[in-house]
């Protein structure tokens, strides 16, 4: 492994804020006029998830229709949004494993995995006891 490896910064990103590139160009494009008032509750929403505001319109206007109560849609979209950051663990956790293999030495970023490992442990558990008091 050459030096600028060696010395590669890792950082934890627990989500994507925007979409993976599409295979189509996407060249449609539309406007809404919101209120200070309706764009700060519509911020806060996005950011809840650790979304952009356009990711998040797009999340939620695309979903299908369902005939879920607004409880169970809520804790269905809180499940499928951990994903994201449970997916982005597993992969900082591989590339530090995979370090520690290497370099024979295990980086200080490494600390920062039971932390995030724990808090998105709460959370997975926190929704899977809403879900089963239905």
């Amino acid at each position: 492994m050459n030096s600028s490896n060696r010395d590669q910064k890792f950082t934890l990103n627990l989500g994507p804020r925007r979409r993976p590139n599409s295979a189509t160009p996407r060249t449609h494009r539309h406007v809404v006029k919101l209120t200070e008032e309706e764009d700060r509750q519509l911020r806060e929403l996005a950011d809840g998830l650790n979304m952009t505001v356009a990711r998040f319109l797009h999340e939620t206007s695309m979903a299908p229709p369902s005939t879920f109560t607004a409880d169970q849609e809520r804790a269905f979209r809180e499940l499928s949004m951990l994903m994201i950051p449970l997916r982005n663990l597993a992969n900082f956790t591989n590339a530090v494993a995979r370090l520690a293999n290497t370099e024979k030495r295990l980086p200080a970023e490494a600390a920062e995995i039971y932390p995030a490992y724990m808090r998105l442990s709460r959370e997975l558990h926190g929704i899977l006891k809403r879900i089963n008091t239905w």
